[in-house]
């Protein structure tokens, strides 16, 4: 398995602009590399009304988020939130995200109505 490695920090030993006034190389090649990877990443809020979860069940539901591809990367995150509750998310088809709620808790959980928020990511 690989790692991919985070973004680079930016070049703060460099100066921002060159002699003439203009923007350095090195930050304007920054800059264009923040530029590509912001497009690439997108956080998307969905209203949602999950209904009771009873202990050791969970729910399931489907979203339509355009231009998304099986392979790019989701991550999800539910409010309110509760501790026993483990929220996932996964590019399942051609633009439509899957998220999967699992109680883990000894009890049921009801949610009252909120916001499904998916941090979204293009893969190369």
């Amino acid at each position: 398995m690989t790692e991919r490695a985070s973004f680079p920090p930016p070049p703060v030993k460099s100066g921002v602009t060159a002699r003439d006034g203009t923007m350095s190389l090195v930050w304007l090649t920054w800059f264009g590399a923040l530029a590509a990877w912001a497009q690439r990443v997108r956080v998307v809020s969905v209203p949602v009304d999950v209904p009771s979860i009873p202990a050791g069940g969970g729910w399931w539901g489907q979203t339509t988020v355009e231009g998304l591809r099986v392979g790019d990367f989701a991550t999800a995150s539910i409010d309110p939130a509760n501790r026993d509750l483990a929220v996932s998310a996964q590019v399942t088809a051609t633009d439509t995200v899957t998220v999967w709620i699992i109680n883990h808790g000894a009890s049921a959980v009801d949610l009252a109505a909120g916001t499904l928020r998916l941090r979204l990511e293009r893969a190369r």
